[in-house]
């Protein structure tokens, strides 16, 4: 169980770290830009996730169940939902309601901790010395709702939405956590899909760069044979080593060899 997202995210890093991205479908003209995504572990099929955005609706559904959010503007590229944070995207997800919270005894004990502390700080003078602080009955998020609007002590409080009474020990299924965190990491490696890595050896760069060994050259194409063809008609020329796909090593050049990521432009000092 998680307090909220930030919480999942710090506990579960490792989480996507082997799935890589399969484009199914993809028409990214002005007028559609829809697009269909495989995002799984390419030795086994668990948690693999297939993700789609159809006319403004995106879909994630997969081992971890489903969630549809529908932002209705079919000309936006779904590449613009990596901006968006959890919370507000929360607010488009359309599930069903026993999915979307759970309830955890333990937690509503800490949430009513918490609110008969700010209670008492904001009025001294209430009384709370017969509110039970452990009731028994409260086993879901029906009973604790009952419990909520017949406790004689919240109904005499005027603000009692304000203080979270009737949220006391909810919490968001794991599930719409794991779903949301695949759907940013399936985009950025979609971002990535048509960018291609060009290396350098020694004596390669000359005048260019003082070490070609640290250079990652990050070029965007059709396909591999397209990003080299740049490569050759750019001041460059043939004079690289080799060429990969950026999502297969770009990670690992950074942390084992510290190489750096440079444009055309950048390189060249175009830019």
């Amino acid at each position: 169980m998680y307090r909220n997202y930030e919480e999942f995210l710090e506990k579960n890093k490792d989480l996507f770290t082997k799935h890589k991205v399969e484009i199914i479908y993809e028409d990214t003209t002005k007028e559609t830009n829809n697009v269909i995504i495989s995002f799984k572990d390419p030795i086994t099929s668990n948690g693999a996730m297939t993700i789609s955005y159809i006319d403004g609706y995106i879909t994630i559904n997969g081992d971890y169940g489903t969630s549809v959010y529908t932002w209705y503007n079919g000309t936006n590229h779904i590449l613009a939902h990596m901006n968006f944070g959890f919370s507000y995207s929360l607010e488009k997800l359309v599930a069903v309601d026993g999915e979307k919270q759970e309830f955890s005894y333990d937690m509503f004990v800490e949430d009513l901790e918490e609110v008969v502390g700010s209670l008492r700080e904001n009025d001294p003078d209430l009384d709370l010395s017969e509110l039970n602080m452990q009731p028994s009955g409260v086993e879901d998020i029906h009973s604790m709702v009952c419990w909520a609007r017949d406790n004689r002590i919240f109904n005499e409080i005027d603000d009692v939405y304000d203080y979270g009474v009737y949220s006391l020990g909810l919490h968001l299924h794991t599930k719409i956590f794991i779903r949301w965190m695949g759907f940013q990491e399936a985009l950025k490696q979609y971002e990535n899909t048509n960018k291609y890595i060009i290396t350098f050896g020694v004596g390669q760069l000359v005048g260019i760069h003082p070490n070609p060994n640290s250079v990652m050259l990050i070029v965007t194409g059709g396909n591999m044979e397209d990003a080299r063809q740049k490569v050759f008609d750019s001041k460059i020329g043939k004079n690289f080593f080799t060429s990969y796909r950026y999502n297969d090593e770009a990670e690992r050049f950074k942390e084992e060899f510290d190489m750096v990521e440079y444009t055309m432009e950048e390189l060249l000092g175009e830019k």
